[in-house]
């Protein structure tokens, strides 16, 4: 892991470590505290091991006490559900019209 773009804690099981990758997060490493490693096998693609998420990059996420997490890309973002392990239904949706406060675009 050579650059750190956010972690994402989602449980029991570790962090997740997103890497940038020319400048956006498109990559994931599963990162685990007790042996202060990377799992084997790590990094992976975000696209295809985090049902219905985008492919390609993201450019921000965060987690919530809710039991989500949050990823946004331009002016979109995705609720990701970490027990049932994908995003829920009707996502993405805009940032500028859910999140009052925060421009309508991530970068």
């Amino acid at each position: 892991m050579e650059d750190v773009g956010a972690f994402v804690v989602t449980g029991g099981d570790g962090a997740r470590v997103l890497e940038p990758v020319d400048g956006s997060l498109d990559l994931v490493d599963r990162y685990d505290p007790a042996t202060q490693r990377v799992d084997p096998g790590y990094p992976k693609p975000i696209a295809g091991n985090w049902p219905g998420l985008w492919g390609g990059r993201i450019d921000a996420g965060v987690v919530w006490p809710n039991g989500k997490a949050y990823f946004f890309r331009d002016r979109e973002y995705m609720r990701y559900d970490i027990a049932a392990d994908k995003v829920d239904a009707g996502y993405p949706l805009p940032i500028g019209s859910n999140w009052p406060g925060l421009p309508g675009r991530v970068r």
